[in-house]
């Protein structure tokens, strides 16, 4: 990351081609993970949510158990 230019990012990061419930939530658990090294490295606190794409047709069958992964409270999955 470059020098402090006063920006707030906040990024949005989609796990694509998710079939099940356990492949989203193992997957945002490595981006949870990542993501928290990284700030915790780097002394910086950037609000970021998890979500995915529906493109497989098994993920519209599992849809609503997926989006029950989400924690509102927090705003990130998990």
């Amino acid at each position: 990351m470059e020098q402090d230019d006063g920006k707030q990012p906040w990024p949005r990061i989609m796990i694509p081609l998710i079939g099940s419930v356990k492949e989203f939530e193992h997957q945002a658990l490595l981006i949870k993970k990542e993501a928290n090294a990284v700030q915790a490295k780097r002394k910086i606190d950037i609000p970021y949510k998890i979500g995915t794409m529906i493109e497989v047709p098994r993920a519209t069958l599992v849809s609503d158990k997926i989006a029950s992964a989400f924690d509102p409270a927090d705003g990130k999955t998990l």
